[in-house]
């Protein structure tokens, strides 16, 4: 009777273990393709499923036939697999690829399927379009370090040339008349307010865009108010809206008046 029973008991122990065997299998055996599927599924391992990649495999074929036939990769042995099983391409250089790698869960469109480990990156800076100075290009002369009022001593007035009929004859005496230029300050200011975190995370460094975007408006306001600012709610005096100065009309400047005034202008610029 015992010898019985225990028999009985290693039968029932095995059919338990036959049970979560087949159970363990069940669970590991990876799960059967779609039926549209059939004729293209491998059964590929995980593992084989990792190792392929279709990019490489056009890497490859892009350097010929020849690269292409010597290639041994895992996907060139399925492209193998899948053309005796459904017969050779007729379009040439291409390969077949297996519905085990042609399922993809992860989405970069969706951020919960991937998207968010996608980064962005900022690369380089567009800056915006303004006029460039041209003030100090033209002869503008820079006084820096100044603290308090000036006046600077200046020429009014040059000698009278004139030409001698011999050289004996006795020139008319002429003299030199001066001034003096008082300067006072004119104060422009730009102001930007930014925050703490935006100055340690921007890239670009928030504090080199707004020290250059503050310059170059700085300096078209310093254009426009040495050439034609016209000395309101602080600004200074532009050239053209100082006493003395010579304007014309588009339609009576002509070309022989620039030559004229060019000549001028050399020929101040030659006694100076």
């Amino acid at each position: 009777m015992s010898d019985l029973v225990r028999s009985h008991a290693h039968a029932r122990a095995r059919e338990s273990l036959l049970e979560v065997g087949d159970a363990l299998n069940l669970i590991a055996a990876p799960p059967k393709p779609p039926s549209s599927a059939l004729s293209t599924f491998l059964g590929l391992t995980a593992t084989e499923r990792r190792a392929y990649s279709l990019g490489h495999a056009i890497s490859v074929m892009a350097q010929g036939p020849a690269a292409w036939s010597r290639y041994r990769g895992i996907e060139k042995e399925c492209d193998e697999a899948l053309t005796a099983r459904l017969g050779g391409l007729e379009c040439g250089l291409a390969i077949r690829v297996p519905a085990d790698v042609q399922t993809r869960a992860d989405l970069v469109g969706t951020p919960s399927l991937g998207g968010y480990l996608v980064s962005t990156m900022n690369l380089g800076f567009i800056d915006a379009l303004r006029a460039r100075t041209i003030s100090f290009r033209l002869g503008a002369q820079l006084i820096d370090c100044l603290v308090s009022n000036v006046n600077i001593p200046k020429q009014t007035g040059s000698a009278t040339q004139q030409w001698l009929t011999v050289e004996t004859q006795q020139a008319t005496e002429s003299d030199q008349s001066f001034g003096q230029l008082a300067l006072s300050p004119n104060v422009s200011a730009t102001l930007t307010y930014y925050s703490t975190t935006l100055l340690k995370q921007s890239a670009p460094a928030i504090e080199r865009v707004v020290m250059n975007n503050h310059s170059r408006v700085q300096g078209v306001a310093i254009d426009t108010a040495v050439l034609s600012s016209g000395g309101f709610a602080g600004a200074p005096h532009g050239i053209l809206n100082l006493t003395g100065s010579d304007s014309r009309s588009r339609a009576s400047y002509r070309n022989a008046t620039a030559l004229a005034q060019q000549a001028a202008i050399l020929c101040e610029c030659a006694r100076r």
